[in-house]
Formats: structure tokens, sequence, C-alpha cells
């Protein structure tokens, strides 16, 4: 006849557990760095577009504006370094993520800021060391939304591995659309890059607003999974194949 750990006075083997933790909240000024990225471009595209006599900007894209031979090269090139500070402040306030998409986001900003100061030599004529540069850094900030995701039933909607995900895979497809309209050389350049901007600009101060609206919610610790808890009856069979052993 079996008899249960707790009958023989042995305490029962420690079962991992899932385990819930409050997430931290964002920093208050989050709010002005997350909003910031998306006005400092679209202010400087609105300004360098309409002081540029017969830009298109359908077929055109920014990197037009701030080729070293244009007449609004630094307004994109503050554009950019404002733009991209601000999303290294966002990465760094934005406390509820998990810290591997806050670090992808705070270096694509940093090489957001410095795309500007190594533009185009013409409009028109791409440069591969501007080509990579960028390729570079919209990958980075491409992949934080997939990597800041957490898991738990809490979880923050733009922080769910899901919709992380799809975010992440969005930006990638908008991404590769840009840059293979350049190499064909097709004729809507300017809007794919326009949307590809507004996407990254845009998400963080989504995520973001959401928070400080609906609160950080919880997550499971780190490492943490669900694991079934032993129950009685086999925590006893478990001792009689010991026994038999």
């Amino acid at each position: 006849m079996s008899t249960s750990p707790q009958a023989s006075g042995i305490p029962p083997a420690s079962v991992p557990s899932t385990v819930e933790v409050a997430l931290p909240a964002v920093r208050g000024w989050t709010a002005i760095t997350a909003l910031l990225a998306p006005v400092s471009l679209v202010a400087g595209y609105a300004y360098a577009a309409s002081a540029t006599p017969g830009f298109a900007p359908l077929s055109q894209p920014l990197s037009d504006l701030g080729a070293a031979s244009a007449t609004t090269r630094w307004v994109i090139t503050a554009c950019l370094a404002v733009s991209g500070l601000a999303l290294l402040g966002t990465a760094v306030g934005l406390r509820t993520a998990d810290s591997a998409g806050r670090w992808l986001l705070g270096t694509g900003g940093v090489l957001l800021a410095l795309l500007g100061l190594q533009p185009n030599h013409v409009p028109g004529k791409f440069t591969l060391l501007h080509t990579l540069g960028s390729e570079f850094t919209f990958v980075l900030l491409a992949l934080w939304p997939a990597m800041s995701a957490r898991m738990g039933p809490r979880v923050p909607w733009p922080l769910r591995r899901l919709v992380g995900v799809g975010v992440s895979v969005l930006t990638f497809l908008l991404l590769q659309l840009t840059l293979w309209g350049l190499i064909l050389r097709a004729d809507t350049d300017g809007i794919r890059e326009t949307i590809l901007y507004l996407v990254v600009a845009l998400w963080p101060l989504v995520v973001v607003a959401w928070l400080m609206v609906r609160g950080p919610g919880a997550a499971y610790r780190t490492g943490a999974r669900p694991v079934a808890p032993e129950t009685e009856g086999s925590a006893g069979a478990g001792g009689d194949q010991q026994r038999r052993k």
C-alpha cells in the first residue's frame, strides 16, 4: 500500500509553476519622445517637399530630399536625427517591453539619426553605403515589435506575441517592397518609402499610448512556463515505481 509524501511526513517535491508578475509602467516622459519621432519626420518631409520645386512625392523617395546636392539636405538630416534620438528615448522609457526589443529599437534609432550623415550624392542616384545603412537600420526597427513581446494572458495588446510578429512581418514586407522598387526603378518609390517611415515611427507611439491609457498589465516571469502540478495519486504511483526499482 502506497503512502503519500504528505502522510509520511516527506515534503512534496517542488514543481515549477506559472508565475505572473506586474510589468513596470512606462515612464511619463516617454509620451513626448514617442510623439516627437513621427511629428519630426512628417514636419521635416512636408517642409522639404514644399521647398523643392518639381518634387514628386509619389515617385521620389525621401532620400532625394536629403541628397548631398539637394537644397533641403540639412532639413532632412535634422529631422532624421531628431526622430532617431526620439526613438532611442522611447526605448529607454518603454520599460514594459522586453529588453531585447528595447535594445533593437534604441540601436535602430541611433542608426536612423546617423543615416542623414551618409546621404546619396545626387537625387535619383543611390550610393551603396547609404542603401546598406538604410537596410540595416530598418531591419532592426522591423525586428523590435516581435522581440518586445511578453507572454501571459494579461499582457497588453501591443506587446502580445502575435501582434508583435504581425507588425514585424508587415514592416519587413514594406522594407522589401521599397528595396526592390529602388532596384527595379519603379515609379512609386516615394509612397512606399513614406509608408515605411510612418509605420516605423508610429508603432512606438501606439505602444506607449496604449500602455499609458490601459496600464502595463502583467506577464509570466522570465523562464516560467505552465506546468501541471503533481497530484497526490501520481506522487504515490511514482513512489511505488521507485520502490519496485
